[in-house]
C-alpha cells in the first residue's frame, strides 16, 4: 500500500497475502501480529490462533479487531464474539489480555490485544 511504501522500501515491513494456515512460504517469527476485520471469516479460529501463537515471538503482541457489519449484527453478538476471542486467547496462553471497545452505533467494534 502507498501508506506503507517507505517502511516496505526500508525493509521494516513486509506484507504477506495468504492464509496463515497455508502460507505461500515458510513464515518467520513475528514481534507483532494484527488482523483487521477478518477473524469472523476464519473457518477454524482455534487452529488459526494456535498457529499465530506459534509464530509470535516471546513477549510479542497480537491485536485482533472486529467491526460488525452494520445491519447484520446486533450489540449482543459483538459482546459474545469478544468473549469467544478472549477465551481462545486464554487457551493459547496469551497474557495481559485487554479488550478495547469503540462504541459505534448501532453495534460496537472491539480490539483484543494480548502479549505472548
Amino acid at each position: 500500500s502507498r501508506r506503507n511504501a517507505a517502511a516496505i522500501a526500508a525493509g521494516k515491513v513486509e506484507l504477506i497475502v495468504g492464509d496463515v494456515l497455508e502460507p505461500p512460504r515458510p513464515l518467520p517469527a513475528f514481534d507483532k501480529i494484527y488482523s483487521v476485520n477478518v477473524v469472523q471469516f476464519w473457518w477454524e479460529p482455534e487452529r488459526t490462533f494456535a498457529e499465530l501463537a506459534r509464530l509470535l515471538k516471546p513477549g510479542g503482541r497480537i491485536a485482533t479487531t472486529y467491526m460488525p457489519r452494520i445491519g447484520k449484527d446486533k450489540p449482543g453478538q459483538a459482546r459474545a464474539h469478544a468473549k469467544k476471542l478472549e477465551r481462545i486467547h486464554n487457551e493459547f496462553a496469551f497474557d495481559e489480555l485487554r479488550i478495547h471497545w469503540l462504541m459505534l452505533e448501532p453495534v460496537p467494534a472491539f480490539c483484543v490485544v494480548a502479549r505472548k
